[in-house]
């Protein structure tokens, strides 16, 4: 769909499940009447990242947000011997 981002369902860090509403977007084009359509997460996990602000104006196949799996990251820290004192 294309359209204009006139609402956030779920803000950044939210949760969400698969198929849950995050956002919607609505066909302003004159001459016609667009009901708002939902933006549906593809996945579980947290929006992580916006990547267009509110009102912009979306073109189909338009990257809007990202949903990552907390349970999936793995984080490896090292600490020189010399910081151990």
């Amino acid at each position: 769909a294309e359209g204009y981002l006139i609402r956030i369902e779920k803000p950044l860090g939210s949760p969400v499940r698969r198929g849950d509403i995050v956002a919607v977007i609505e066909n302003r084009e004159p001459g016609f009447t667009f009901a708002p359509v939902g933006l549906r997460s593809p996945a579980d996990g947290v929006i992580s990242q916006f990547h267009v602000p509110l009102m912009a104006r979306l073109d189909r196949g338009a990257k809007v947000f990202s949903v990552m799996d907390p349970k999936s990251i793995k984080v490896t820290a090292e600490v020189p011997a010399a910081a151990m004192d």
